[in-house]
Protein backbone atom coordinates (compact mmCIF):
# COMPACT_ATOMS: atom_id res chain seq x y z
CA UNK A 1 0.00 0.00 0.00
CA UNK A 2 0.94 3.71 -0.43
CA UNK A 3 1.77 3.88 3.42
CA UNK A 4 4.11 0.68 3.67
CA UNK A 5 5.57 2.47 0.09
CA UNK A 6 6.21 6.04 1.76
CA UNK A 7 7.12 4.98 5.60
CA UNK A 8 4.21 6.49 6.74
CA UNK A 9 1.91 6.12 9.57
CA UNK A 10 -0.04 8.60 11.52
CA UNK A 11 -2.98 10.60 10.77
CA UNK A 12 -3.24 11.34 7.11
CA UNK A 13 -2.12 7.84 6.14
CA UNK A 14 -5.91 6.56 6.20
CA UNK A 15 -7.29 9.66 4.43
CA UNK A 16 -5.00 9.09 1.34
CA UNK A 17 -5.02 5.07 1.52
CA UNK A 18 -8.79 5.81 1.22
CA UNK A 19 -7.89 8.06 -1.98
CA UNK A 20 -5.52 5.54 -2.98
CA UNK A 21 -7.64 2.72 -2.71
CA UNK A 22 -10.67 5.02 -4.44
CA UNK A 23 -9.03 5.98 -6.99
CA UNK A 24 -6.59 3.56 -7.98
CA UNK A 25 -8.53 1.58 -10.57
CA UNK A 26 -9.70 4.55 -11.84
CA UNK A 27 -6.36 6.64 -12.64
CA UNK A 28 -4.95 3.12 -14.35
CA UNK A 29 -7.62 3.04 -16.61
CA UNK A 30 -7.44 6.94 -17.28
CA UNK A 31 -3.83 6.76 -17.97
CA UNK A 32 -4.39 3.43 -20.47
CA UNK A 33 -6.47 5.24 -22.37
CA UNK A 34 -3.52 7.26 -23.06
CA UNK A 35 -1.76 4.26 -24.10
CA UNK A 36 0.74 3.40 -21.48
CA UNK A 37 1.62 0.49 -20.57
CA UNK A 38 0.35 -1.50 -17.01
CA UNK A 39 3.82 -1.03 -15.65
CA UNK A 40 3.78 3.03 -16.72
CA UNK A 41 0.30 3.08 -15.36
CA UNK A 42 1.22 1.72 -12.24
CA UNK A 43 4.39 4.12 -11.91
CA UNK A 44 2.21 6.92 -12.75
CA UNK A 45 -0.33 6.35 -9.99
CA UNK A 46 2.21 5.66 -7.44
CA UNK A 47 4.16 9.45 -8.58
CA UNK A 48 0.83 10.79 -8.07
CA UNK A 49 0.30 9.46 -4.70
CA UNK A 50 3.59 10.16 -3.41
CA UNK A 51 3.22 13.62 -4.65
CA UNK A 52 -0.14 14.10 -3.30
CA UNK A 53 0.67 12.61 -0.07
CA UNK A 54 3.80 15.04 0.40
CA UNK A 55 1.68 18.18 -0.32
CA UNK A 56 -1.07 16.83 2.07
CA UNK A 57 -1.26 19.34 5.01
CA UNK A 58 -4.03 17.20 7.39
CA UNK A 59 -6.45 19.43 5.34
CA UNK A 60 -9.98 18.26 4.54
CA UNK A 61 -9.59 18.02 0.61
CA UNK A 62 -12.87 19.80 -0.71
CA UNK A 63 -12.54 18.25 -4.73
CA UNK A 64 -10.29 15.26 -4.37
CA UNK A 65 -11.57 13.34 -7.58
CA UNK A 66 -10.66 17.19 -9.43
CA UNK A 67 -7.09 17.29 -7.42
CA UNK A 68 -6.13 13.98 -8.11
CA UNK A 69 -7.30 13.95 -11.84
CA UNK A 70 -5.83 17.29 -12.60
CA UNK A 71 -2.44 15.70 -11.08
CA UNK A 72 -2.68 12.77 -13.56
CA UNK A 73 -2.90 15.32 -16.28
CA UNK A 74 -0.19 16.97 -15.56
CA UNK A 75 1.86 13.87 -14.41
CA UNK A 76 0.61 12.41 -18.39
CA UNK A 77 2.42 15.91 -19.76
CA UNK A 78 5.65 15.06 -17.75
CA UNK A 79 5.85 11.65 -18.81
CA UNK A 80 5.44 12.34 -22.34
CA UNK A 81 7.84 15.02 -22.04
CA UNK A 82 10.35 12.83 -20.65
CA UNK A 83 9.31 10.22 -23.48
CA UNK A 84 9.92 12.44 -26.12
CA UNK A 85 13.79 13.27 -24.96
CA UNK A 86 14.70 9.70 -23.61
CA UNK A 87 13.94 8.29 -27.15
CA UNK A 88 15.96 11.15 -28.46
CA UNK A 89 18.73 10.19 -25.89
CA UNK A 90 18.32 6.48 -26.36
CA UNK A 91 17.88 6.08 -30.48
CA UNK A 92 20.50 9.45 -31.42
CA UNK A 93 23.92 7.53 -30.31
CA UNK A 94 27.99 8.89 -31.85
CA UNK A 95 27.10 5.68 -34.01
CA UNK A 96 23.82 6.15 -35.23
CA UNK A 97 23.95 10.38 -36.56
CA UNK A 98 24.36 10.20 -40.03
CA UNK A 99 26.58 13.33 -40.69
CA UNK A 100 27.07 14.42 -44.34
CA UNK A 101 30.10 14.45 -46.09
CA UNK A 102 31.32 17.52 -47.77
CA UNK A 103 34.07 15.66 -49.34
CA UNK A 104 32.61 13.99 -52.66
CA UNK A 105 32.29 9.77 -52.95
CA UNK A 106 34.47 7.86 -55.24
CA UNK A 107 31.71 7.64 -58.17
CA UNK A 108 31.16 11.60 -57.64
CA UNK A 109 35.20 11.95 -57.94
CA UNK A 110 35.54 9.59 -61.11
CA UNK A 111 32.43 11.57 -62.90
CA UNK A 112 33.65 14.81 -61.52
CA UNK A 113 37.02 14.14 -63.29
CA UNK A 114 35.53 12.51 -66.81
CA UNK A 115 33.25 16.00 -66.58
CA UNK A 116 36.31 17.65 -66.55
CA UNK A 117 38.28 15.79 -69.02
CA UNK A 118 35.36 15.98 -71.56
CA UNK A 119 34.81 19.97 -71.58
CA UNK A 120 39.25 20.56 -71.44
CA UNK A 121 39.03 17.92 -74.68
CA UNK A 122 35.71 20.42 -75.87
CA UNK A 123 37.54 23.55 -74.77
CA UNK A 124 40.63 22.21 -76.84
CA UNK A 125 38.51 22.17 -79.89
CA UNK A 126 37.17 25.22 -80.43
CA UNK A 127 38.64 28.24 -82.49
CA UNK A 128 41.12 30.24 -80.50
CA UNK A 129 39.18 33.31 -80.22
CA UNK A 130 36.10 31.26 -78.84
CA UNK A 131 38.36 29.96 -76.71
CA UNK A 132 39.70 33.03 -75.06
CA UNK A 133 35.93 34.34 -75.36
CA UNK A 134 34.86 31.93 -73.09
CA UNK A 135 37.29 31.77 -70.72
CA UNK A 136 37.82 35.34 -70.23
CA UNK A 137 34.32 35.77 -69.28
CA UNK A 138 33.29 32.59 -67.85
CA UNK A 139 36.30 32.10 -65.69
CA UNK A 140 37.62 35.94 -64.99
CA UNK A 141 34.27 37.85 -65.31
CA UNK A 142 35.18 39.91 -68.04
CA UNK A 143 31.95 41.70 -69.07
CA UNK A 144 31.11 40.52 -72.74
CA UNK A 145 32.58 44.38 -74.02
CA UNK A 146 35.58 44.07 -71.83
CA UNK A 147 35.81 40.95 -74.31
CA UNK A 148 34.95 42.48 -77.38
CA UNK A 149 37.42 45.33 -76.76
CA UNK A 150 40.52 42.71 -76.02
CA UNK A 151 40.07 40.83 -78.48
CA UNK A 152 39.48 43.58 -81.18
CA UNK A 153 35.47 42.05 -82.15
CA UNK A 154 32.18 43.06 -81.86
CA UNK A 155 29.90 42.18 -78.51
CA UNK A 156 27.69 40.27 -81.13
CA UNK A 157 30.28 38.35 -81.94
CA UNK A 158 31.40 37.33 -78.55
CA UNK A 159 28.26 36.36 -77.94
CA UNK A 160 28.71 33.70 -80.37
CA UNK A 161 31.14 32.87 -79.31
CA UNK A 162 30.53 31.84 -75.98
CA UNK A 163 27.20 30.27 -77.17
CA UNK A 164 29.26 28.07 -79.23
CA UNK A 165 31.63 27.27 -76.37
CA UNK A 166 28.63 25.88 -74.43
CA UNK A 167 26.40 24.26 -76.93
CA UNK A 168 30.29 22.42 -77.54
CA UNK A 169 30.91 21.70 -74.23
CA UNK A 170 27.28 20.32 -73.39
CA UNK A 171 27.77 17.86 -76.49
CA UNK A 172 31.09 16.76 -74.98
CA UNK A 173 29.23 14.98 -71.99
Amino acid sequence: MIEDTLGVAGACAPDLTALHLGYQRSLQRYFGRFGLSAPDRDDLVQELFVKLFRSFRNDVLRNPEALVFTMARNLLRDHARRGRSRRWIETETVDTIHVASLAPTPDEMLELRERVTGAADALDRLKPTARAAFLMHRLDGVSYAMVAGSLGVSVSMVEKHIMSALATIRHAR
